[in-house]
C-alpha cells in the first residue's frame, strides 16, 4: 500500500546539529550542499525585543521570531532553528519552570536570543507572546536545573559505527555490543528496503548514525539516525525520517522509502465480537461490509491510542456515536466510535501518544450492546486490523520532499565538516 505525504517539514528537519565530533565514511557521505534553517533571524527586532523584555542580543547573537501552526510542537521549532536535544531540553524546562508549554496555541509568537556554538545554536532567552502568557520572558542562562526525573533530564549522544557486515549481519551487529532495540530496527529497516539484498554480501561496508538517550533511572533508548551500506555494486543509505508527528519512515534521497507498522492495542483486554468483513448488521439485517473490528468490553473501559499521532477528528458521528479518528503520518489512521465518552480535553489538532486514553466504551450511535468498534485506515482506505501489513509505502511530496532533502543535506554536511 502507497501513502503520499504532503505534510508540513518534519521535527528532524535540524537535528543533526549534535552531531559533533563524529565522522562518517567519505565513500558514503560525500555530498555538496548545505540548507538554511527553516527559521530566518530577524535582526531588525532587537530593539522591539529588547522593550518587550527579552534579553537584547549583542555581537554574535541573533533574533529568531517563531509562530506555533496547527500541529506545531515548540520542541520541534527549537530543533527546526538547530538547536541540539541537550539545549532544547534546556529550554523547555527553564520555561516549565513559569509556564507550561502545552498551553501554547496556534499564532502564539515565541522570540528566541541565540548564539552560535560548536555543537549548534544556543538560546539565552526565550519571549512568549500569548493570550495568557503576554510579556512574559525566560532567561535561560539564569534558570536553574530541577531535581526531576524524565526525558528532560536525559543524556543525549549521538554515535557512529561502521564495519564490515560479515556472514552474518546480526550477529555482527551484536559483536559491537549496539542496543538490541536499535539491532532490532537496522535488520527492519534493511529488510523493508526493496533495493537491498536480503543478506548482504560478508564484505559489505557498512556505516551506521544512532542516538542514545540515557535515563537518569539507567534506562537507555536508542534510536537510528542512518545506514549507509555498500554491498559492492550499489551504495544503499537509509534515513530514519517523521514526517510530522506520525510513525517514523525508512527513507532513500529520492523521498521514497516504508514506514512499519508497529501499532499498540486500543484496550488492554481484547474480545472480538464482529471481525473485518462480510456480515449480517445486527441492527439494520441486512448484508454490509464490516470495514473494522467489534471489541466487547465493559461500559467506561478506556480506549488507547494505538500509535503517536494528531487527534484529526473528535465528536459525535451520526451511527458512530462518539467517535475519534488519530492522523499516524504516512497515510496512516486510525478510528474509535460508539465511545461512551471522549478523553477530557481531547480536541482537534491536538498531539496524543501511543499508549495514551483518547476515550472509553460505550454504546453511543447505533449499536446493540457496550462495545469499541476500530478501524485502520491506510491510504484512505479501511483495511483489517487484525492483518495488518508490516510496512506502508511513503512518497513524500511538496514540502515535506523539501524538508526531508533539508535533513539529509545537513546531516551529510554535518558528518563531512570532520
Amino acid at each position: 500500500m502507497t501513502a503520499r505525504v504532503s505534510s508540513a517539514p518534519s521535527r528532524h528537519a535540524a537535528r543533526i546539529a549534535s552531531l559533533v565530533g563524529l565522522v562518517l565514511l567519505s565513500l558514503m557521505l560525500s555530498e555538496e550542499g548545505w540548507a538554511k534553517p527553516s527559521g530566518e533571524p530577524h535582526e531588525d527586532l532587537a530593539a522591539e525585543s529588547q522593550e518587550a523584555g527579552a534579553t537584547a542580543p549583542s555581537d554574535g547573537q541573533q533574533i529568531v521570531e517563531l509562530s506555533l501552526k496547527r500541529g506545531d510542537t515548540l520542541f520541534d521549532l527549537l530543533g527546526a532553528q538547530g538547536l541540539t536535544i541537550l539545549n532544547r531540553s534546556a529550554v523547555m524546562q527553564a520555561l516549565e519552570a513559569v509556564y507550561d508549554p502545552r498551553r501554547l496555541r496556534p499564532g502564539d509568537k515565541i522570540r528566541l536570543v541565540t548564539e552560535p556554538q560548536a555543537a549548534g545554536l544556543r538560546v539565552r532567552s526565550l519571549h512568549l507572546e500569548t493570550g495568557r502568557a503576554a510579556g512574559l520572558t525566560v532567561d535561560i542562562d539564569a534558570a536553574k536545573p530541577r531535581d526531576r526525573q524524565g526525558p528532560l533530564r536525559a543524556a543525549a549522544e549521538t554515535h557512529r559505527v561502521s564495519g564490515i557486515a560479515g556472514t552474518d549481519f546480526r550477529v555482527t551487529l551484536q559483536r559491537m555490543a549496539l542496543p538490541k532495540a536499535l539491532i532490532k530496527e537496522i535488520v527492519a529497516a534493511l529488510r523493508d528496503d526493496p533495493g537491498m539484498p536480503s543478506s548482504p554480501p560478508a564484505a559489505s561496508h557498512f556505516s551506521i548514525l544512532y542516538e542514545t538517550l540515557s535515563r537518569p533511572s539507567g534506562a537507555v533508548d536508542a534510536e537510528l539516525e542512518l545506514i549507509a551500506l555498500d554491498d559492492g555494486h550499489r551504495l544503499h543509505r537509509i534515513y530514519r525520517y517523521r514526517a510530522g508527528e506520525g510513525l517514523p519512515a525508512y527513507m532513500h534521497e529520492d523521498g521514497h522509502g516504508v514506514a512499519l507498522v508497529r501499532l499498540g492495542e486500543p484496550l488492554r483486554t481484547e474480545i472480538v465480537t464482529s471481525p473485518y468483513g462480510w456480515r449480517i448488521h445486527p441492527v439494520f439485517g441486512d448484508r454490509r461490509f464490516h470495514k473494522g473490528v467489534d471489541y466487547g468490553a465493559p461500559l467506561g473501559t478506556p480506549v488507547f491510542a494505538v500509535a503517536d499521532g494528531t487527534v484529526e477528528d473528535a465528536g459525535w458521528r451520526g451511527n458512530y456515536g462518539r467517535y475519534v479518528r488519530l492522523d499516524h503520518g504516512t497515510g496512516l489512521a486510525t478510528a474509535y466510535a460508539h465511545l461512551s465518552r471522549i478523553a477530557k480535553g481531547l480536541a482537534n489538532g491536538q498531539h496524543v501518544r501511543q499508549g495514551q486514553v483518547i476515550g472509553y466504551v460505550g454504546q453511543t450511535g447505533v449499536a446493540t450492546g457496550p462495545h469499541l468498534y476500530y478501524e485502520v485506515i491506510v491510504d484512505g482506505e479501511q483495511v483489517d486490523p487484525l492483518n495488518l501489513p508490516d510496512a506502508i509505502a511513503v512518497h513524500l511530496e511538496g514540502e515535506s520532499l523539501a524538508g526531508f532533502r533539508r535533513y539529509t543535506r545537513m546531516l551529510r554536511q554535518e558528518a563531512s565538516l570532520f
